[in-house]
C-alpha cells in the first residue's frame, strides 16, 4: 500500500509541478506550507510526499529544522531537474506532532496523506 501511495502522490506532484512551470511569470510554488497530519480514526501510517527542484532541496525543513538523513532524503527524478522524497512522519522525531510547517528558499509541492485499516486521507498541501 505505501509503494501505491508512493508512487501515485509522486506522478500526481509531477504534475502539478510541470502544469505550474507553465505559468511561473504569474504564479510561484509554495516556499511555506502548513499541514496536518491526524493520527484520529485509527491512521497508523502518515506520509508527506514532496517534489522540489534539485538545487533547493537542501534548504528543505520542516518545523524549521532539516530532515534527518536516518528518516529520508531526496532522491532525483531521472533527469528532470526535480527530487522527492517520502517522509514517514509516523516515526520519531515527527510521531509526536500532528501539525507540520514545511519550508524551502525554493518553491516545492507536497502531498498528505495517511492510512489505517478502514480509513484514509490525502491531500495537496498548499496548491
Amino acid at each position: 500500500m505505501k509503494k501505491l501511495f508512493k508512487k501515485l502522490t509522486l506522478k500526481l506532484s509531477l504534475f502539478i509541478l510541470k502544469s505550474r512551470v507553465g505559468v511561473k511569470l504569474t504564479q510561484k510554488l509554495d516556499l511555506e506550507v502548513a499541514i496536518f497530519s491526524s493520527k484520529k480514526e485509527n491512521i497508523k501510517n502518515r506520509f508527506i510526499n514532496i517534489v522540489i527542484e534539485d538545487g533547493a532541496a537542501a534548504s528543505f525543513k520542516v518545523n524549521g529544522r532539516p530532515v534527518p538523513a536516518s528518516n529520508a532524503t531526496f532522491t532525483p527524478i531521472g533527469t528532470s531537474g526535480f527530487s522527492y522524497m517520502q517522509l514517514d512522519v509516523g516515526v520519531a522525531p515527527f510521531n509526536t506532532v500532528s501539525s507540520f510547517r514545511l519550508t524551502a528558499n525554493e518553491g516545492f509541492n507536497a502531498i498528505c496523506y495517511g492510512f489505517g485499516q478502514i480509513e484514509s486521507y490525502a491531500y495537496s498541501a498548499g496548491t
